[in-house]
């Protein structure tokens, strides 16, 4: 076995499994990627929520070829009520590579594309870019959720100083250990970067549109306003969290006398799937 597989841990396999499994949805050009990879992640928490680490690499194989049974086998998706297996897609291959080298991502270097004299005219990102960019800006956001699981005491704050200290050398070799933040968004950025052919400028208004999302909840009045919303959207956190941030709002709401229907849409975000079946 090589040595460099100990030093890994679950949270950088599984984003060998998401990269993977994301690759294998643009390969097919699914239009349902978003759904489709929330199941996934959703799949991984479930599985992984009460399993210790593994102590060696025996055993971290075992838990990954668990997981790939049970995941294409056993586990009904949500939306159609069938397995991988007996849906004949989405399905997840297990490889274990001896050649793990602890970067499974594609150099941004190597993915991002020149810049176009239409492109250098953009300034920001309107609303009616979101679309457009959505998953660029999914595959950063959903790092940074994650990375919010794993690390509670992290703020706003933090995640805003991570991503200017990402985009101003963002081909910069980084240190897990010393910047795990920053690292978690050069691999969403990487991903991101396959999902659609963007330029550094484009990267960089994705970054400031992200940057600009968490500064216009410091009205919340709370440090953690952005994470919490975004893993809720995303569905990582458990319904009680959900609650939480629900009630909340609802105080904040009665306290500082926002409109009734400005709580409930705030509510409502908590919740896309709420949001898609009105429009």
């Amino acid at each position: 076995m090589s040595t460099k597989r100990k030093k890994c841990s679950h949270l950088k396999f599984r984003k060998i499994y998401i990269l993977r499994f994301l690759r294998n949805i643009v390969d097919k050009k699914s239009s349902n990627y978003e759904f489709e990879f929330k199941e996934f992640d959703r799949a991984w928490k479930e599985f992984f929520k009460n399993k210790p680490r593994p102590k060696n690499d025996e055993e971290d194989k075992k838990q990954q070829e668990e997981f790939c049974h049970w995941y294409n086998n056993i586990r009904k998706q949500s939306d159609t009520g069938k397995t991988p297996v007996e849906m004949n897609s989405r399905i997840i291959e297990f490889r274990w590579d001896e050649e793990y080298d602890e970067e499974p991502f594609v150099y941004l270097k190597n993915l991002l594309v020149p810049e176009t004299e239409k492109i250098k005219k953009l300034k920001k990102l309107q609303e009616k870019d979101v679309m457009e960019y959505s998953g660029v800006l999914l595959s950063i956001e959903l790092n940074i959720a994650r990375f919010f699981i794993e690390n509670r005491t992290i703020t706003d704050l933090h995640t805003i100083l991570a991503l200017k200290n990402f985009i101003q050398d963002p081909f910069k070799e980084l240190d897990y250990i010393k910047n795990p933040l920053e690292y978690e968004i050069q691999f969403g950025s990487s991903v991101g970067a396959q999902r659609k052919k963007i330029s550094l400028h484009e990267l960089k208004l994705c970054i400031n549109y992200i940057i600009t999302s968490i500064k216009n909840r410091n009205y919340l009045q709370d440090r953690q306003a952005y994470l919490k919303w975004i893993s809720a959207f995303l569905g990582l956190l458990d319904k009680k969290e959900v609650k939480e941030i629900e009630d909340y709002y609802r105080l904040f709401g009665l306290v500082n006398n926002v409109p009734k229907q400005e709580i409930d849409f705030m509510i409502k975000s908590l919740h896309p799937e709420k949001l898609m079946e009105e429009k």
